[in-house]
């Protein structure tokens, strides 16, 4: 029987956006996994805790995904706090015997020495990291140096092990940020090309980020 691959997207989701669910669906469909599991943070190490609690951030990614196989929603952050990514992996590990993919941006990466024992990580997943075209920033020589013992240049070198590899894969640049969305309901701007509707309507209905139910948001930007 085959192993289910299973790719992992942590994060606040303050609020989720279509820039979250553009990116997972094309890296699911780009690696063959089975599924991306969407992670919310309960009180991320690394960020300021979201004003909007972890119940109502979850919602709204069920919100966002209903209609989209290829993703998934899990809880198991909530009782994870601080929520180190290194315990969250443990956590799945227990409850599941897929292999994992650790997917994240390449700013993320960059800031991978900060993690929590970050060298454990690859005990049990892969690491993905999303690039954007252009992405120039160097990597500290501590890094360099894990990346070198760690790279798989190829998809089949993730194949053959359950864990332990680095593989870079190249999206198309999608310039929507949770922090640009709040800001833009704050100001009673458009959003609606930036999150789904069905979450937009549950922002607006629940006051949230500022917004309220008589505010009126044309199409922005983008649209999906």
């Amino acid at each position: 029987m085959n192993t289910l691959r299973l790719g992992i997207l942590g994060g606040t989701y303050h609020p989720v956006h279509w820039g979250h669910i553009k990116s997972a669906e094309a890296v699911c469909q780009a690696l063959h996994l089975d599924k991306i599991l969407m992670v919310p943070a309960s009180l991320p190490p690394h960020k300021e805790v979201p004003d909007v609690n972890f119940d109502t951030r979850l919602h709204m990614i069920q919100i966002a995904i209903q209609d989209r196989p290829l993703l998934e929603v899990s809880d198991i952050e909530k009782h994870i706090q601080p929520s180190y990514t290194l315990k969250t992996l443990q956590a799945l590990k227990a409850q599941t015997q897929a292999t994992l993919y650790l997917l994240m941006g390449h700013d993320t990466f960059l800031g991978l020495p900060t993690w929590y024992e970050w060298q454990r990580l690859l005990s049990y997943c892969h690491i993905v990291v999303m690039s954007r075209p252009g992405n120039t920033q160097a990597l500290s020589p501590l890094l360099t140096h894990f990346l070198k013992m760690h790279q798989a240049d190829t998809l089949s070198r993730l194949d053959t092990a359950e864990s332990g590899c680095i593989y870079f894969i190249t999206l198309p640049p999608i310039a929507i940020s949770s922090t640009e969305v709040r800001t833009k309901l704050r100001q009673g701007e458009a959003i609606s090309g930036f999150c789904p509707e069905g979450v937009i309507d549950f922002i607006k209905a629940n006051h949230l980020y500022g917004a309220s139910e008589t505010d009126h948001f044309k199409r922005g930007t983008y649209a999906y």
